[in-house]
């Protein structure tokens, strides 16, 4: 969605790069306002590796914010929103040691907050949070991603950091990620469908799911 003087739009757009069978086609509230066919191969490129967001005339002085960009490989988006739920309690899992407190209260700012924080120096150590529940009417979710503030310190013995989430009373971890040195640049990892049974997510399933990361080597 797009917040614009006069109120949100919620602008779609379709690209297949191809330099007989392109297509560019947007929608602004569901109505298509653009559809072309055609060469849409610049060059020989043959995928897109760039979005930019802005105005195609310098002579528009307006402004806009834009908010909830979502990306999918197969169908449009539609009404789609992003909900931040946030840790609001201990979950299975407290390993991680606490600047001071408990250990959910330390990683449940909004915005980030680097002045607490959890940390650990033992491989394969997991801390997991229960979290906020989803709100509004859900039709459908289409994945959860999960997002981490972190860093390391000094030499750690982990060395990486494993985003992960319990669901059905089992833990499912991402692959590994590697902490910047310094608290800034957020590690992310993203589920489209239910580990516990690869079937797509029910709001059910989400407000119960525990969020949360291992140290590996």
């Amino acid at each position: 969605p797009v917040l614009v003087s006069g109120g949100i739009r919620l602008i779609e757009i379709r690209v297949k790069i191809h330099d007989t069978e392109g297509v560019v086609q947007v929608k602004v509230d569901g109505e298509t306002v653009i559809d072309f066919s055609g060469d849409t191969k610049p060059g020989t490129d043959s995928q897109i590796n760039l979005i930019r967001l802005g105005y195609a005339e310098s002579s528009y002085y307006g402004y806009a914010y834009y908010d909830d960009f979502i990306i999918d490989d197969a169908n449009w988006i539609g009404n789609t929103k992003i909900q931040a739920l946030l840790p609001n309690a201990a979950g299975s899992s407290t390993q991680w040691d606490p600047s001071t407190g408990d250990n959910y209260a330390c990683v449940d700012e909004r915005p980030a907050n680097d002045s607490d924080y959890v940390s650990t120096n033992t491989v394969n150590e997991i801390d997991l949070y229960s979290a906020s529940n989803l709100s509004g009417s859900i039709g459908s979710v289409k994945c959860i991603q999960l997002q981490a503030r972190c860093a390391y310190e000094g030499s750690p013995t982990p060395t990486h950091l494993q985003l992960g989430l319990r669901s059905g009373g089992s833990n499912y971890f991402s692959a590994d990620k590697n902490p910047p040195a310094s608290f800034g640049q957020s590690v992310y990892a993203l589920w489209e469908t239910n580990p516990a049974d690869s079937e797509a997510w029910e709001e059910a399933d989400v407000n119960a799911v525990e969020i949360g990361f291992k140290a590996t080597a």
